[in-house]
């Protein structure tokens, strides 16, 4: 069979959407923790492999990130590891991980830019929290005040009356 007769007569690839599949723009998107796996290192570390489904502005577009726990020669790398796991946890209400699939389904803001070394990749620079905590709602805008308005004179007052 030919691929007309799979497609027929009505297939016209000018009808019909096509996707990028680019490296995001940079900027802050809504997105859920859809991949989470501890995975070992070929020098004998670990770190926690991330992978984040953007939900807005922009849909079901994948993003990475990988975190480093353990590393044989460098402790900054470990630390640097440990703050990043800190800010994703307090994004996402899980102070002390135990298990790598707590953070699964789990809904964060993230910032993306791109990778300066690779710039058909994204990288994730920051973490927030998705929601706005109760103790940090918005409050409703203050007016300012403003000043009475005169009424019109009376007829026959005087206008400083």
């Amino acid at each position: 069979m030919s691929l007309g007769q799979y497609l027929g007569n009505d297939f016209d690839a000018r009808n019909i959407e096509t996707k990028s599949f680019g490296p995001l723009q940079p900027g802050k998107y809504l997105a859920m923790i859809s991949k989470s796996e501890v995975k070992p290192t070929k020098t004998g570390g670990a770190g926690l492999n991330l992978e984040f489904t953007t939900l807005q502005p922009v849909e079901n577009r994948k993003v990475f990130d990988w975190i480093n726990i353990a590393h044989p020669t460098s402790q900054k790398a470990v630390d640097i590891g440990k703050e990043t796991l800190a800010k994703l946890g307090k994004s996402v209400g899980i102070f002390q991980p135990k298990d790598e699939n707590e953070f699964l389904n789990k809904q964060v803001v993230i910032t993306v830019a791109i990778d300066k070394d690779d710039t058909t990749r994204n990288v994730i620079k920051d973490y927030e929290s998705a929601t706005v905590p109760s103790t940090q709602a918005v409050a409703p805008p203050v007016m300012a005040p403003q000043a009475p308005v005169a009424s019109a004179p009376q007829k026959g007052a005087s206008p400083w009356s």
